[in-house]
């Protein structure tokens, strides 16, 4: 590996090129979601489009950080570890044995919250299950860290060596900042993207009752009827002439129906009906 100063900016350029992918799907979505209506996304779950771009970035950090292999699991929709991102089927193995297992320095770093190094998996008596399996994975040094953004720990990214030694104090401050970072980053696009479904929603919600609101407000700001009663007006056409409430509403707003064309009169009124030939 080059020197510290290099593996930095080599570390934020690849979360720079993180941030700027998830920012991209969220953009897509948006215009999606303008023009018709918002994909089909699993928020909590981890929407694929973040999956590809964080196994990206796990794959391409592996020589920066000087290390054999990386690991991210964070929590799913049902607040369960869950392996989102590996470099590699080897760490993919390692993980899953880890949630399987319900123990590991992985598990371990996602529950306290801390940093856990592991200079060699093979001897180390806190992991007796997990030695044996991971070393027949190629793999001995492990090193934890707790992915955490808001002041919550949604998850933990892991880093795996193939040699037996500590890791540098530089390495461990590195990869804390890499993790924190990335996990800034996928919160934020995933409240970013639940935040523009919504306003699809709000969107489609103004496209369907807009119209409504709009023809009951012209109904009832001219004859003075009250909104339940200008809406009355609107269906009643609609029932008798079978056509749909928004045909006659659209129909109504562009002057082809009047209000003697929906059946209105000044008679009186009973029970707030309006009275309709």
């Amino acid at each position: 590996m080059g020197s510290a100063v290099d593996a930095d900016r080599q570390i934020f350029q690849l979360l720079l090129e993180f941030a700027a992918t998830l920012a991209g799907q969220t953009d897509a979505r948006t215009n999606s979601a303008g023009r018709d209506g918002p994909p089909h996304t699993d928020v909590e779950g981890h929407h694929p489009g973040r999956r590809r771009a964080l196994q990206t970035l796990v794959h391409r950090s592996t020589e920066v950080l000087d290390v054999e292999g990386i690991g991210v699991m964070l929590l799913d929709e049902r607040n369960r570890l869950s392996v989102i991102a590996t470099s590699d089927a080897a760490v993919g193995r390692i993980e899953e044995a880890q949630i399987g297992l319900d123990d590991g320095p992985c598990v371990d770093a996602f529950r306290t919250g801390r940093v856990v190094v592991v200079p060699d998996l093979a001897t180390d008596d806190r992991y007796p299950r997990l030695g044996p399996l991971a070393d027949g994975q190629g793999v001995r040094g492990v090193l934890s860290v707790p992915m955490r953004a808001h002041d919550s720990t949604i998850g933990a990214m892991n880093l795996y060596r193939s040699s037996v030694g500590r890791f540098d104090d530089g390495l461990v401050q590195l990869a804390r900042l890499f993790a924190d970072t990335a996990s800034a980053h996928l919160v934020s696009a995933a409240r970013t993207a639940d935040a523009t479904t919504q306003l699809a929603g709000i969107r489609r919600a103004m496209t369907t009752h807009g119209p409504v609101e709009q023809a009951k407000g012209a109904i009832m700001h001219s004859v003075g009827l009250t909104d339940r009663q200008a809406f009355e007006l609107l269906r009643q056409h609609a029932r008798r002439t079978r056509a749909s409430l928004s045909t006659v509403v659209r129909a109504f707003l562009v002057g082809e129906l009047t209000l003697e064309d929906l059946g209105w009169r000044s008679a009186p009124q009973r029970d707030g009906q309006v009275a309709a030939e």
